[in-house]
């Protein structure tokens, strides 16, 4: 069983993750904003961390290389509804391990997850 971080602003989009990561057999921490999820990121080291890009405040980019910029060693997870080619490849560019659209398919959102902690 892997530690993953889920940071988004939604609740929902928060739960409905924390749902297929508990379901795939992983223990989930939440944030709610950029700043938490950095705090929670180097206080909980988890195995592996998503975000969400459009948030208030700090951005899921900017939070993307906060955690790169604090040698975080586990892969990160960009889910967004935001599908340009040209934030996907910014994400990519900076340092995300993957990009998973959201709504994500359950499914498909797990096997990313998963062989990424293999």
């Amino acid at each position: 069983m892997a530690h993953v971080l889920v940071v988004d602003d939604s609740k929902f989009a928060r739960l409905t993750l924390r749902t297929i990561l508990e379901e795939g057999g992983h223990q989930v921490s939440e944030a709610e904003n950029a700043a938490r999820g950095l705090e929670l990121s180097l206080q909980l080291k988890p195995d592996l961390v998503t975000i969400d890009l459009l948030m208030p405040g700090t951005s899921g980019q900017e939070l993307l290389r906060q955690l790169i910029s604090h040698h975080l060693p586990c892969p990160v997870v960009v889910v967004s509804a935001d599908i340009q080619k040209a934030t996907y490849n910014e994400v990519m560019e900076i340092g995300a391990a993957a990009f998973v659209q959201k709504p994500s398919d359950a499914e498909e959102f797990l096997e990313t997850i998963n062989r990424l902690l293999k």
